[in-house]
This record gives C-alpha cells, structure tokens and sequence, in this order.
C-alpha cells in the first residue's frame, strides 16, 4: 500500500531489485513475489546485524546497504539516521552532490521533518509512513 496504493501493475515498486529497471515488472503477483522476497532478504539480515526490524523497511526503500549503516551508527532506524543517509550516501550516488532538495507534500513526511527529501536520496521518511498504513490498516480492520 505505500508504494502505490495498488495503482499500477508493480504494486510494490520492486521492479528495480529484480531488474534494475523501473516498472519492468507488469503482472502483479510477480510484483508483490519480488517484493516480500526483498523484504524477508532484509529482515534476515536485520536480525543478523542486531538492528531493529524498521531498519529493514527503510532498507526496502534505500537498499540492502543501509542495514549496514544504522548497525555502525546505533543499531535503530530514526529519521535523523535515515536523513543522514540520504544525504551522504544515496544522493551522491545518484548524481545530487550539491545537496538539492524538494519539498515532499505527504502528511507523515511532513509532520516528521517538514516534508523536505534530497533529489535522488530515497524517501527518508518510508519506514514511518509504512508504520503509519499498517495503524490505519488495524483501525479500519476493526470497525
């Protein structure tokens, strides 16, 4: 639900860890086959590492490596620790060494940092806003 609200055909957005392509995924089950295989691959390192188990969601958003990074820098996923990350890894990464930023107009982002996001950096807020659906999910479930 928070890649794309069951919008499109790769519903979880997990065309880029299968082929390195965005959207070369275009039947659904394959989509969401790819995505639990990417997010079990993330948790089982998560616990190897001995880092929280949101770690690994943001990692679904950041990549594998960020499992890495908060094991070295505290073991717990934060904003903070997500922003930094951002910043100084996958911004440069993807071409954003000035430290460009856009404002993401989304109401988790911008109640947790006030929706700013690097260009090209991931979504540092991705762990919370998934934190956040899996709450409306469980409110709804019970009416």
């Amino acid at each position: 639900y928070t890649e794309t609200k069951g919008k499109t055909d790769d519903v979880m957005q997990s065309s880029e860890s299968s082929t390195g392509v965005t959207n070369s995924i275009t039947d659904r089950k394959e989509s969401i086959r790819q995505g639990v295989t990417v997010l079990s691959e993330n948790l089982e390192e998560a616990v190897h590492h001995k880092v929280d188990p949101w770690t690994a969601v943001q990692a679904y958003n950041f990549g594998k490596a960020y499992i890495d990074y908060v094991a070295d820098n505290g073991g717990v996923n934060t904003v903070e620790l997500a922003n930094a990350y951002s910043k100084d890894v996958v911004a440069p990464s993807l071409g954003n060494t000035s430290g460009k930023t856009y404002t993401y107009y989304q109401p988790v982002a911008m109640y947790y940092g006030g929706g700013k996001l690097y260009t090209n950096g991931g979504n540092i807020y991705y762990a919370k806003e998934v934190q956040f659906n899996l709450f409306l999910m469980r409110m709804f479930s019970r009416l």
